[in-house]
């Protein structure tokens, strides 16, 4: 659904596919045509893009080439907390280097931003103290000692930097209905790359993380809405074409869908922070080895049950073997038929399953037995 209120373009969809979608066919019909930094581009100005069920997440779109692997396994980087790009992220996101200032790391990384301060502990920490209805659980991501051009030049001896933070504030709140609610802010999004795509899985994420601890403290809240604001949201004309393919199929587009499935973490943000440290540990011991690491999903499992995180009726379980297969599948592609695919018995989201069947980055068999 699409609405021009007052300088404001407001988007709204029950699942990502249906609220990129109508982004897209925003763009398409009312952007004009301006040169930018990268090229042609084609903005509308302050989008507001709400997504009502954040946990419908996983993009899957006729003409679109999302990678659903990439999608977890950043979002699974960003958790952690780390910012260096030269191995984890650059083996899912090769182009993830072009935007590093030295080769190694992303400067404007959101991972080390959210977590130093304490800031999302302190985020479930101002919905204890100041209750629920607390105005004050936010976390920033642009810093402005880090982040403007005097700060660049003393912090880091650059003249400019390839990484400013698009995405640069993020709200929590809960509204009198007991529906918890999160916003980012973001100055500038591609509707292919960004906002459109990574942006929306890792965000509600995050969202659906936060929740679950503020949910501890108060029973009776349910997840809500996954809120946007872009000032300048964009289509570049070097991908213009996904997003004239995804409009040419409109009609064949599935964008509503019946079942979802929570995803459950550990008991803190820190602890949070700690098992995706661990869990990305895991994932390097298979990547580029040349040999075969002999037991990848009882590590996986042995990790979540120190964390007293539960496998069954987990999304986060079915997101952490999907991105253990793609590795196996790139390493040991001989061995394919022997992989454990125990999440394909515990899958209840069909947006997820249908995301993962239709990928052409997928390249491991699936079991055609169960869900997936």
């Amino acid at each position: 659904m699409y609405q021009k209120l007052l300088g404001l373009n407001y988007i709204q969809g029950q699942t990502v596919n249906e609220l990129v979608m109508d982004a897209m066919a925003c763009i398409d019909e009312h952007a004009p045509k301006l040169d930018s930094r990268n090229g042609g581009a084609r903005p509308i100005y302050n989008a507001e893009m709400v997504l009502i069920d954040p946990r419908e997440r996983h993009l899957d779109l006729i003409g679109r080439t999302s990678n659903i692997f990439q999608m977890i396994a950043e979002t699974f980087w960003v958790c952690s907390g780390r910012g260096d790009v030269d191995g984890y992220l650059s083996y899912f996101l090769p182009r993830a280097l072009d935007y590093s200032d030295d080769g190694k790391t992303w400067r404007g990384a959101y991972g080390p931003r959210i977590f130093e301060y304490g800031q999302l502990d302190g985020v479930v920490e101002r919905f204890k103290k100041d209750g629920k209805f607390t105005r004050r659980a936010v976390v920033d991501i642009y810093q402005s000692e880090k982040d403007t051009p005097d700060s660049i030049r003393s912090e880091y001896g650059l003249e400019d930097s390839k990484d400013i933070p698009c995405n640069d504030f993020i709200l929590f709140w809960i509204e009198d209905d007991n529906s918890f609610h999160m916003k980012t802010i973001q100055r500038s999004g591609d509707v292919i790359f960004g906002a459109g795509s990574i942006n929306m899985f890792e965000f509600s994420f995050l969202q659906e993380m936060v929740f679950q601890k503020v949910k501890a403290l108060y029973p009776e809240i349910h997840l809500g809405y996954y809120h946007h604001n872009t000032t300048n949201l964009h289509l570049y004309d070097f991908t213009a074409k996904q997003c004239g393919d995804v409009l040419d199929q409109r009609p064949q587009q599935v964008t509503q869908m019946d079942i979802t499935e929570p995803t459950i973490f550990s008991s803190s943000i820190q602890r949070d922070c700690k098992f995706f440290k661990k869990l990305l540990k895991l994932f390097e011991l298979q990547m580029g080895t040349g040999k075969k690491y002999e037991n990848p999903i009882l590590d996986i499992v042995a990790l979540f049950n120190k964390y007293n995180i539960p496998i069954d009726n987990n999304q986060l379980w079915t997101y952490v073997t999907l991105v253990n297969a793609y590795i196996w599948a790139k390493e040991s592609p001989d061995t394919l038929p022997e992989i454990p695919y125990t999440f394909a018995e515990r899958s209840s989201s069909v947006s997820l399953e249908n995301a993962v069947k239709n990928s052409k980055f997928r390249k491991f068999p699936l079991n055609t037995e169960t869900r997936f």
